[in-house]
Formats: structure tokens, C-alpha cells, sequence
């Protein structure tokens, strides 16, 4: 029935200014988010009993001027980021840690901040902020979305306008269960 009712009557295409309008009421879909690069030196939990103590003495190595390469545990996906949102740092390391870490101050180390994996100390060396698009940046996806809501905006006029047009009895006792 979807199908069928989907190719009820033509839309015509969006102009500009239907584009922009709809790129400005669905921004957050668009939007660039926030970047970091950060480098870790990791304290793993299945090494170290209580890894916040050694990231603490960790730390106060990395004050001091030790190579952050020198310390810390291996850790699978490397010890340096490059310009990953939130939302990616949520996806490594899990979101308290993520949420933590996007606030953190550039160019200081921090921490301990813990993850599932253990404790990290967190040096973020690189910071873009977010943006807005312009409309020539992301048409393609806007016209793909701007149609999508127009067959459905449609077909769920239709199937209003065919609900409409019938009556619903129930004849006889109804029992409730």
C-alpha cells in the first residue's frame, strides 16, 4: 500500500530556499562537531591493581619532562588520536571517559581518567571547534532527507485520507480479557 500511495500525485522539487530552511530546522543532523587529537599513556587494569596510583606517579613523570612515550602500557589503538569528536572518543573509550576528556584545558597533561580499560593521562595538543555547514557542503544529504520526509509526510496523508473514507464497527459483545 506504501508502495502504491507513494507515487500519488508529484512532488516537485525543492527550490534553495527549501533547502536552506530545511538545513536550518535539522542543523544538529549536519553539523561538524567538535574536534580533538589527543595523546594517552595508559595504566592497564589487568597489570595494575589500582591504576589511579600509578597514573598518578605517571603524571608527575610527565610534569617533569619524561618522554610519554617511555611510559605507561601498550594499548591496542595506539597512544595518539587525531581529531576525533566526542562522539568517536565514546566509541574508543566509552562516554564518561569521552565526556570528561572534551573539556579537558590544551597543551597540560590530566588525569587519571578512567575508562573500562584502566586509567589514561590525557595531554589534548589539538582543538577545532565545531561548525555549521553552508548549504553547498551538504545538498546531497539535505535533498536526500528533505525528500524522505516529503514520501512520508505523503504517505501518511493518504492513509489518513483512506481511514477517513471507512467506518469501524464492532458488532456483538466484545470480551475483555
Amino acid at each position: 500500500m506504501d508502495f502504491l500511495l507513494e507515487d500519488e500525485g508529484a512532488t516537485p522539487a525543492p527550490s534553495e530556499e527549501e533547502l536552506q530552511l530545511y538545513l536550518t530546522a535539522h542543523l544538529s543532523r549536519y553539523a561538524v562537531p567538535d574536534r580533538l587529537t589527543i595523546r594517552h599513556v595508559f595504566v592497564s587494569r589487568e597489570r595494575h591493581g589500582d591504576t589511579a596510583q600509578v597514573a598518578t606517579g605517571l603524571r608527575d613523570a610527565l610534569l617533569s619532562g619524561t618522554e610519554p612515550a617511555s611510559l605507561g602500557d601498550p594499548f591496542v589503538r595506539g597512544s595518539e588520536f587525531r581529531l576525533l569528536s566526542e562522539k568517536d572518543l565514546a566509541g574508543i573509550f566509552g562516554t564518561a571517559f569521552a565526556r570528561q576528556v572534551s573539556v579537558l584545558e590544551s597543551g597540560t597533561w590530566s588525569g587519571p581518567i578512567e575508562s573500562s580499560f584502566g586509567s589514561h593521562l590525557v595531554l589534548v595538543s589539538e582543538r577545532r571547534p565545531g561548525r555549521s555547514p553552508d548549504l553547498a557542503a551538504v545538498r546531497e544529504y539535505v535533498t536526500r532527507d528533505w525528500w524522505a520526509d516529503r514520501r512520508e509526510l505523503k504517505s501518511r496523508e493518504a492513509l489518513d485520507r483512506l481511514q477517513a473514507s471507512y467506518t469501524v464497527r464492532v458488532e456483538g459483545e466484545v470480551s475483555k480479557p
